[in-house]
């Protein structure tokens, strides 16, 4: 059975705003698999896009711990590049 999200169930699993993630799946054109009342609802499947997107729009390297995950090196700590998408 797919599991549906809303745009805050995504925002919560990516930790980033729920106006990125609607701004995201806008110009990606992800279309809501359907509505839970007034709230569009979307695949789970939406997430890996959705993330490719914002990660490409930050002006600044994400680090891993912004996406969950602890940051233990200094360059990770500083905010350089690293791969944190890479294991997505």
């Amino acid at each position: 059975m797919m599991r549906l999200l809303t745009t805050g169930e995504v925002a919560r699993k990516l930790n980033v705003d729920r106006d990125a993630v609607s701004y995201a799946l806008r110009k990606l054109r992800i279309k809501p698999e359907g509505r839970a009342g007034q709230v569009r609802v979307f695949a789970e499947t939406a997430i890996p896009a959705v993330k490719s997107f914002l990660q490409s729009k930050r002006k600044c390297p994400i680090t891993k711990s912004r996406w969950g995950q602890s940051a233990n090196t200094d360059h990770e700590k500083r905010g350089e590049a690293n791969d944190a998408f890479d294991n997505a």
